[in-house]
């Protein structure tokens, strides 16, 4: 996901558990592409390091373009 986070002080406390398929809080973005990314690190502002399950369940390690 890609969160947007230009609001994040003003952003009040979740508290309560939010119901099924609900969300609440900060916006954000589900990138479809990065499906199966577990871990990710910012390398610049283009690109990031990502582990990432393959279908076969085993682990990569690859540079991506941010979105």
């Amino acid at each position: 996901m890609k969160v947007d986070v230009a609001n994040i002080a003003t952003q009040e406390a979740i508290d309560d558990r939010v119901p099924d398929d609900g969300t609440k809080g900060l916006s954000f973005e589900t990138i479809d592409a990065h499906k199966g990314v577990t871990q990710s690190a910012k390398i610049d502002n283009n690109h990031c390091l990502v582990i990432s399950e393959i279908p076969t369940k085993q682990l990569q390690v690859q540079t991506i373009a941010l979105p």
